[in-house]
């Protein structure tokens, strides 16, 4: 993807707070026990699919932890994320969730026998719509692998941690499984880059996760039932925050050039420069996003006590 295919830039920086603790899993897991031993397991079940391995882990003393996804430090240390394809797909579930305008659903080569009715609540579904060459107006903005479509001019980010703390909790229905989580209060950072979009289509982005009107967000492993540990305390998962840190607009000029159009807050030299800057640029972009929010409402609605009731959101 070329920048000079575009005639604007912009680049939002956002910071993620988990209301209730977060377990976004990677596929891995930790075995913990001899060490000896546990190699010698390894070497023998590899070849075993996970409900083969899960009936020889639970006759052994390994004790499994799942794993978040992060990648090594400099140091050695890990850095958890939450990858920016799920952002992505949380994003553009909200907008398919919401859409007033036909959208496609897409099925397996037809190998979904039965519906979810959580799913149909959601999406409004009266009946499976399959995916053709003309396709919704969301798989324009998000991509598809319709040729027709080609990729998405929107950019995720991971989401990295940037300040609070992972803890261990076993779940009570899923015997001494082990889950690493993001604990309630950590904040995570990340980047969300569109290319080429109208203001109408930056704000419904933008809106799709709760940054422009104030709205908490789930995501994760069981963002929709309440769960409990093995000493029967209720444990909340998924629900976030979405919130504004910095906003940068990039416009072509005639020489095929960008020039940032939005003050560099990066010149300003105090603190309170820098903060009082950073507070008016979220306040007049909000300001402008809620506009075109408005003016797109022939085709969304973000109807928060509509998704409470359809199963999307908790109360």
């Amino acid at each position: 993807m070329k920048l000079s295919e575009f005639d604007n830039v912009l680049k939002i920086n956002y910071v993620i707070k988990c209301n209730s603790d977060v377990f976004v899993g990677s596929g891995l897991n930790r075995i913990l026990g001899n060490p000896e031993e546990i190699i010698e397991f390894e070497e023998r079940t590899k070849s075993m699919n996970p409900r083969q391995l899960s009936m020889v882990i639970d006759k052994r003393d390994f004790v499994p932890i799942n794993l978040p996804n992060y990648f090594l430090t400099s140091d050695g240390g890990e850095k958890y994320f939450i990858p920016g394809s799920t952002i992505k797909g949380l994003s553009r579930s909200r907008m398919e969730m919401n859409s007033i305008d036909p959208k496609c659903f897409i099925v397996q080569d037809g190998r979904v026998k039965k519906e979810s009715t959580r799913h149909r609540n959601l999406f409004n579904l009266t009946k499976a719509r399959y995916q053709t060459n003309t396709s919704c107006w969301i798989c324009k903005l998000y991509g598809s692998t319709n040729r027709n479509i080609g990729r998405s001019k929107i950019n995720f980010s991971d989401a990295v941690m940037h300040d609070g703390e992972m803890k261990q909790v076993v779940f009570k229905d899923l015997g001494t499984d082990k889950y690493i989580v993001f604990k309630e209060g950590t904040t995570l950072r990340g980047r969300i880059t569109m290319y080429g979009l109208s203001k109408r289509q930056e704000a419904l982005i933008l809106q799709s996760l709760g940054m422009i009107v104030k709205h908490t967000r789930l995501v994760g492993y069981s963002k929709y039932r309440i769960k409990e540990d093995q000493d029967g305390n209720q444990i909340e998962l998924g629900s976030v925050q979405f919130k504004l840190r910095k906003i940068q607009r990039y416009e072509a000029n005639k020489f095929g050039h960008y020039d940032k159009v939005l003050p560099d807050l990066s010149k300003l030299r105090t603190n309170d420069e820098i903060k009082k800057a950073y507070t008016d640029a979220r306040k007049t972009f909000k300001e402008e996003m809620k506009t075109y929010l408005k003016l797109s409402e022939d085709v969304i609605s973000f109807d928060e006590a509509s998704m409470v009731e359809r199963g999307g959101l908790r109360e």
